[in-house]
């Protein structure tokens, strides 16, 4: 019932939040888990995402939170009168 009303809202054109330096770190390494460990569950997958993101370099971590400014910025621009309502 609860994926309806998700698909339901996507449909009547919600806009999403722009996504944040750890979504971006967890799309990009998501393949790289699913190589190295096999397909997982996503509880799992995020799981292994959040021990990398924690042990990761400043300067991996510094890239990802420019790529979320970025996006937050280019999320602005496409929707001004944005606000986020859960």
């Amino acid at each position: 019932m609860q994926q309806k009303a998700r698909k339901k809202i996507r449909e009547e054109g919600k806009v999403k939040r722009s996504s944040n330096c750890f979504i971006l770190y967890r799309t990009h390494i998501h393949p790289v888990i699913v190589a190295r460990y096999g397909h997982q569950n996503n509880k799992e997958i995020s799981r292994l995402a959040g021990r990398y993101w924690k042990n990761a370099p400043e300067s991996v971590k510094s890239f990802y939170r420019q790529q979320a400014a970025e996006e937050k910025v280019r999320h602005a621009a496409l929707y001004p009168s944005y606000k986020y309502t859960p």
